[in-house]
């Protein structure tokens, strides 16, 4: 149960940590930059799903087994913590969830088989 907690750990806060590096670059392109709120909108969208798949696909590599059910568990810590932001009213739209969750068990699915 330790290391379930200490591998899990690690990947959140690489996750984390990544996404906060990510946040900097697009605040600094907004600033920059001329672009508009939409376009900035997809750019985050592709990004973090793109960070997501990364780090589930890592999350597969250090388990080298049952994909299938640690992406369900990361999707379901995922869903807890967007469950927490929206209790405290920040917005975040279905489909970015459905993406980011599905992109989450095809990378641990992944990560696991190759």
């Amino acid at each position: 149960m330790k290391k379930f907690i200490k591998k899990y750990s690690f990947i959140y806060g690489l996750l984390f940590f990544v996404l906060v590096l990510f946040s900097i670059v697009v605040v600094l392109i907004k600033y920059n930059s001329n672009l508009s709120y939409k376009t900035l909108r997809l750019i985050s969208l592709i990004g973090s799903a793109i960070i997501f798949l990364l780090i589930s696909f890592l999350n597969g590599k250090l388990n080298k087994k049952r994909g299938l059910i640690n992406g369900v568990i990361m999707t379901s810590i995922y869903l807890l913590i967007v469950l927490i932001f929206k209790i405290f009213n920040f917005e975040i739209t279905l489909s970015s969830i459905i993406i980011k969750s599905i992109l989450i068990i095809i990378g641990n699915v992944l990560g696991v088989n190759l």
